[in-house]
């Protein structure tokens, strides 16, 4: 493997770290209403990866390139870890909202009541 192709696939590994960086930075502000940064990115950058792996098996990696891997595996940790922490909380609004809906829009215990009474 040339140097410029290590140093390319070094490059990716980062720019997968920063893009993995930027959605875990969109999901802590919780600011919904904006569509993820860079979605098509992880696999695009992804699949970049693999195909320079596969290209080049016997290449040895640098240091430089092992830890910026395992950088990028520490990010990729982090992000998994807040989307199932956001998605937990979501599934608990969702079913405080689901108990809600026999005040709000009626049930046999209740005739429920307009969204706009208090």
């Amino acid at each position: 493997m040339s140097d410029a192709s290590m140093q390319q696939e070094l490059e990716t590994v980062r720019q997968l770290t920063q893009v993995l960086e930027n959605q875990k930075q969109w999901l802590a502000q919780g600011d919904w209403t904006q569509p993820m940064p860079d979605a098509d990115m992880t696999e695009r950058l992804g699949k970049r990866l693999l195909s320079m792996r596969s290209n080049h098996p016997e290449a040895v990696p640098s240091a430089e390139l092992k830890e910026a891997v395992l950088m990028l595996q520490e990010h990729y940790s982090a992000l998994d870890h807040a989307l199932r922490v956001a998605g937990s909380g979501l599934g608990e609004a969702l079913m405080m909202l689901r108990e809600q809906t026999g005040l709000v829009y009626g049930s046999a215990e209740s005739t429920g009541r307009s969204l706009g009474s208090a």
